[in-house]
């Protein structure tokens, strides 16, 4: 069935794009001793012990938004700088 097959490859590409995402940047929790106080993607307020995800490019989002952003990213780069999070390392 030409959907299944369709959704079978949605499902390895999310994989795939997750395994990407994860392998190339690091989940902290917010300790508020960084020098930023707001997620660019959601405006909202990084409260302490919120997860956050740092990309190669240094900056910082709520895990959830950045996940969110990535995953639609048909190019997985940072919404602020624009740098594809596989061509630099941590």
């Amino acid at each position: 069935n030409i959907n299944q097959q369709i959704l079978n490859q949605h499902i390895l590409n999310h994989n795939n794009v997750t395994s990407i995402i994860n392998e190339n940047t690091l989940i902290y929790k917010n300790d508020k001793s960084v020098d930023y106080t707001e997620c660019s993607i959601c405006l909202d307020d990084m409260i302490k012990d919120q997860d956050i995800r740092k990309l190669p490019c240094l900056h910082n989002f709520h895990l959830s938004c950045i996940d969110g952003w990535l995953i639609k990213s048909t190019q997985l780069n940072c919404p602020l700088c624009n740098t594809l999070i596989m061509d630099i390392s941590i």
